[in-house]
């Protein structure tokens, strides 16, 4: 769907970092590519696109104001027109074991509900993460697979957890 659509209607502030960004990272990411779209509708210089994704996958920055050399001016437009959070998903509560750390979270796009799991070994740590809303196995032992299926996430909702 997504290269379908980038091939249908290029955004050449995305097409002109396409070498430092990837081809496929603007075609997979509804952000990105609406970052670009917007940037270049209101004649950002092209190297902005870039300044904001280092600000979010680099410096993990939460909010528009937060992240480090946009002009003011910049992030209370991308905040009124893309949200107060960067973030595609709300962080709601947190339960912990003695090595597992499960967090609830909220898509913005529909309000749908997934789960991520961080589990500490003594060796290193595990990231579970989710790639759908629900589950279509219904496996006995797991809550997820009782609500049956209900979507694939987008990239953004991958990558933000």
């Amino acid at each position: 769907f997504f290269l379908k659509l980038f091939r249908s209607n290029p955004c050449p502030m995305v097409e002109t970092r396409m070498t430092q960004l990837g081809p496929r990272l603007a075609q997979l990411s509804p952000r990105i590519r609406a970052l670009g779209e917007y940037l270049e509708s209101i004649k950002e210089p092209s190297w902005r696109l870039k300044q904001v994704l280092h600000g979010i996958y680099k410096a993990h920055q939460r909010k528009w104001h937060s992240i480090e050399g946009l002009p003011r001016g910049l992030q209370w437009k991308l905040k009124d027109r893309f949200g107060k959070y960067v973030s595609s998903l709300a962080t709601g509560p947190e339960q912990e074991g003695d090595f597992a750390q499960k967090i609830l979270l909220r898509s913005f796009k529909d309000d749908a509900r997934l789960e991520a799991v961080s589990l500490q070994f003594k060796s290193h740590r595990s990231l579970c993460i989710s790639s759908q809303v629900g589950c279509a196995f219904q496996c006995a032992f797991c809550a997820t697979g009782k609500v049956g299926l209900k979507r694939q996430l987008d990239a953004d909702e991958i990558t933000d957890q």
